[in-house]
């Protein structure tokens, strides 16, 4: 398996990076913030969210999808992005007439500044969405981590300047943190690549190539919608049927499983062009079923490590957040489920079924909606965390029995049991670790020894590949 060392390393600085100052920032804002305007700033990036789904159109997979064939690459870039803008104007139009209302929806508030930076988010999300995938697939890592990093760094400044000053302790300065940090990026990065830009405009948009990358994208934006869903839902539902003090509880758990985002945005965005360039090589097949053992390993263990660990947090955070440390063992199913998924899932995108993406994503997303009906009046935060993890566990298998049937079949059983161990054990501690007290991180702790000892040839050679690899960077 072929890989350039120093351009993984150069993709992998941005998700490292923006993890490592997401976990600086958010320790920060919980002693200067109260739960319920972290609740607010969960639901900003909750409409951020699905307004890149609705916008992009798909057509920003099917852009990644065509780049290394396309002749006209200007002329693609606009094909991608022109009708998702268009679009982007029209609702914002509409949006600027009622302010109040979506500040009403989203914040609990009348204040229609609120609403303004909601669209600002939007449209400089959007603009750093396209432009990073234009450095995405010209291979520039550092420049493409820059982009993923550079937002999160800029928000720590400005909380840190409000911290020393003493100024801004409200939600409307928080969220105009977080607006000026994802303007002020997009922006750098329209002036860094203005002459692509420049160039994709004096270019027309052949209606046919649109058509068909629409063919292609647009049953991945229910797909991906179904997806949000099962990425949101424990929000919105928190909000509706708890209170925003436990939804801000929950989202600090969510954000500090950006420990295990690192793993799930470096892979994703390595793991389907490489997937792409094997296919037009040839044997894409064995090279997958590598892949997957060796990430079956690393989730199994991220798992365990951080269920043994997560006892440190209470040292972290300030009283009142005690229950983020059960929490944050299920809220790990979403980032390292999804992951492992990507690896066994990916013959529906090679065989180009992306409908059965969709199935099984709508199948994941009513399962995730009635466990959090159910669970969340209960149980409050520590219910919605549960309902993500089982929803992701099921989506895990669905995506690889889908992959096996309309692509290639492969060994799966060993896979089902451990994600399925896992998952029990994290509901356990969850729902009663707060009953068990410190046994519940020993239990963790004796599962990551078991499982070392397993898998123990397995490690020593992904040990000695990545050494390989490393001493050829």
């Amino acid at each position: 398996m072929s890989v350039n060392v120093r351009g993984v390393l150069g993709f992998a600085l941005g998700p490292v990076a923006a993890a490592l100052f997401g976990f600086i920032t958010l320790p920060v804002v919980t002693w200067f913030y109260p739960a319920e305007d972290i609740g607010r700033l969960a639901m900003l990036q909750v409409a951020v969210n699905l307004s890149l789904l609705v916008f992009c159109l798909g057509l920003d997979q099917a852009y990644v999808r065509e780049y290394h064939g396309h002749r006209n690459r200007e002329a693609l870039f606009k094909t991608a992005i022109a009708p998702g803008l268009l679009l982007l104007g029209l609702v914002t139009v509409v949006v600027l007439l009622n302010t109040a209302f979506l500040s009403r929806i989203l914040f609990d508030s009348t204040n229609s500044a609120l609403a303004g930076m909601v669209l600002i988010c939007v449209l400089s999300a959007f603009a750093l969405r396209f432009l990073s995938l234009v450095l995405r697939m010209e291979e520039r890592g550092l420049a493409f981590s820059v982009g993923q990093f550079l937002p999160k760094l800029f928000f720590l400044v400005l909380i840190g300047v409000y911290a020393v000053s003493g100024w801004g302790h409200n939600i409307q300065a928080l969220l105009l943190a977080h607006t000026l940090s994802l303007f002020s990026v997009a922006f750098l990065f329209l002036v860094l690549r203005w002459k692509v830009f420049a160039d994709a405009i004096k270019q027309k948009v052949d209606l046919a190539e649109l058509g068909a990358m629409l063919r292609y994208g647009f049953p991945l934006i229910f797909a991906g919608l179904a997806f949000w869903g099962l990425t949101a839902s424990d929000k919105i539902l928190l909000r509706a049927l708890s209170n925003l003090e436990q939804l801000g509880v929950y989202s600090v758990a969510v954000s500090f499983a950006g420990a295990a985002l690192v793993l799930k945005m470096v892979f994703q965005t390595l793991w389907a062009p490489q997937v792409y360039k094997w296919e037009q090589e040839g044997g894409a097949s064995k090279r997958i079923q590598v892949m997957n053992d060796y990430m079956l390993i690393v989730v199994s263990m991220l798992f365990c490590l951080i269920g043994s660990v997560s006892w440190s947090l209470d040292y972290l955070l300030p009283a009142g957040y005690e229950q983020v440390k059960l929490i944050l063992v299920s809220c790990l199913g979403y980032p390292l489920l999804l992951v492992l998924s990507e690896t066994t899932a990916i013959g529906i995108s090679l065989a180009r079924k992306t409908r059965y993406s969709l199935a099984a994503a709508l199948v994941a997303f009513v399962a995730n909606v009635g466990l959090n009906l159910l669970l969340i009046p209960a149980y409050e935060a520590a219910g919605a965390a549960v309902a993500t993890i089982v929803s992701f566990w099921l989506f895990f298998i669905l995506r690889a029995e889908c992959a096996c049937r309309i692509w290639q079949p492969f060994p799966r059983l060993e896979q089902y049991f451990t994600i399925t161990v896992l998952t029990v054990l994290a509901v356990f501690t969850t729902l009663f670790g707060d009953r068990i007290g410190w046994l519940t991180h020993v239990f963790w702790a004796g599962l990551f020894v078991v499982l070392f000892a397993f898998y123990a040839k397995r490690v020593s050679a992904l040990l000695a590949l990545l050494a390989r690899k490393m001493s050829r960077a």
